[in-house]
């Protein structure tokens, strides 16, 4: 019987495919849970030239209810909920990886919220963080921490391997299943389309619900096209109910980027036709007073005060750029 890669595994799977020639679009979706078994495990990944690809231990799902580790180097995870058929990509005979939407359900789990919404923002975007060549992926469970910021990790470009829309309808098809109600939480926030890690940083510090440390401006879309007096050109993030945008242009240098700042700060509320475009660099995010800063000037032109009742919410901001931002 073939085996079928699950939960972080899978996750792993999907981000070396680029490295690997896989087009997973040219996959077959095929097979039901119940066809897989936890036997063969290092033989279907060595057919396929994967054995080194996969940090150990390899995770695969199988049609019971036990979750235990199998074999040495192997965890296997009970699927007693029905799935739907088919579940996986078919990449050879003897070996399957559960569907991105089926991975992230899974992945919810195990991971914190933080780093759940930064798979789904992988997976609905147009990237691939590159896998350190010491395997693994950073991703922290419940309560623990990830080793790597995400802020400036090199990423390979990609198409989106799932959209926001596909993955609520898988999560409304397993309402039972472990993970999903953390799955579903994160998809009420998660937008389609994000192009780099610095791009998901950013709209998760200013538009992430401020229970994980976001400040909760809501409604937030991203690489918008809109008209400026130059013409069309795409913004980071839009609010489009706001009538503003956010496009983010570094600088080459501290002394460029304060003159530069004094400069955008200025024009930062200038109309462009339908939308007002804030300009910032990257130490808008990576400094925190001037992060404060823009969050005020943001909220301002919403017509709002930044006003955060949620208690620890400082601390839980911390922990999110942790998360997200390299250390000072």
């Amino acid at each position: 019987m073939p085996v079928c890669l699950s939960h972080s595994s899978a996750f792993e799977f999907y981000r070396g495919c680029g490295e690997r020639g896989i087009d997973t679009s040219r996959l077959p979706k095929s097979g039901s849970i119940g066809d897989f078994s936890a036997l063969h495990v290092f033989e279907a990944l060595e057919d396929e030239g994967l054995s080194g690809m996969l940090a150990l231990p390899v995770h695969v799902a199988v049609r019971e209810r036990t979750h235990q580790r199998f074999q040495r180097g192997v965890v296997k995870h009970g699927v007693s909920v029905e799935l739907p058929n088919p579940a996986a990509y078919k990449v050879s005979e003897s070996l399957y990886v559960a569907l991105p939407e089926l991975c992230l359900v899974q992945m919810g789990a195990q991971a914190s919220e933080v780093d759940l919404a930064l798979l789904a923002y992988e997976f609905c975007g147009f990237y691939a963080v590159r896998t350190p060549k010491d395997g693994g992926v950073a991703v922290s469970s419940r309560g623990g921490k990830a080793s790597r910021p995400l802020w400036g990790e090199e990423f390979a470009c990609r198409k989106p391997l799932t959209t926001v829309r596909k993955a609520h309808r898988f999560a409304r098809s397993v309402p039972g299943m472990h993970g999903v109600k953390s799955a579903r939480k994160v998809l009420s926030y998660i937008q389609d389309g994000s192009i780099s890690p610095v791009q998901t940083a950013m709209v998760l510090l200013l538009a992430g619900p401020t229970r994980i440390g976001g400040m909760g401006f809501e409604g937030a879309i991203l690489n918008k096209l809109v008209p400026t007096r130059e013409g069309e050109r795409w913004a980071d993030i839009v609010w489009p109910q706001y009538g503003i945008g956010l496009e983010l242009s570094d600088c080459a240098s501290v002394a460029a980027y304060r003159s530069r700042l004094q400069r955008d700060r200025r024009r930062r509320m200038t109309k462009v036709d339908e939308v007002s475009v804030f300009a910032a660099c990257s130490q808008d995010f990576t400094d925190l007073d001037r992060f404060d800063s823009l969050a005020r000037d943001i909220a301002r032109a919403m017509g709002k005060r930044v006003r955060i009742s949620l208690r620890g919410h400082r601390q839980r901001q911390a922990v999110l750029r942790s998360r997200l931002l390299p250390m000072p």
